[in-house]
């Protein structure tokens, strides 16, 4: 999505956050283009199986309404959604052993971090630096 008359966006990175839902809005492509993630969390469907394909096209007037009475910036964002999708966030439960032989598994693999907590990337660093 471009950037919808907001010149700002192409330079700063936003959220915002409400009960069970949050919006996260940064730029791409040199500043040309203005990801923008959209999250409603579901507590009681953590741990269940999923019956869905895990991306799927969305109505830009689903998200819309999912977010009314939030700030007007974010219906005006939402609203210039080029070709919105629905992505299912999967938790994985803990692996029994992540080394067998000359092989270790690390990182995300290992123990996988839901979206945008940045943890996976140290979880590696943490996982591979040697022992005192």
């Amino acid at each position: 999505m471009q950037y919808c008359g907001r010149k700002l966006l192409r330079f700063i990175v936003l959220k915002y956050s409400g009960k069970a839902k949050h919006v996260i809005t940064y730029p791409i492509s040199h500043g040309n283009y203005l990801n923008l993630v959209a999250f409603v969390t579901i507590p009681n469907a953590e741990g269940t199986i999923y019956p869905h394909k895990w991306v799927i096209d969305a109505k830009k007037e689903d998200a819309m309404s999912a977010y009314s009475g939030w700030e007007p910036e974010v219906a005006q964002m939402l609203s210039c959604a080029e070709k919105p999708t629905i992505w299912a966030i999967h938790v994985i439960e803990d692996l029994p052993y992540t080394v067998h032989g000359r092989v270790a598994i690390m990182g995300d693999a290992v123990h996988a971090m839901t979206t945008h907590f940045g943890a996976g990337g140290g979880q590696a660093i943490e996982v591979r630096a040697p022992s005192p």
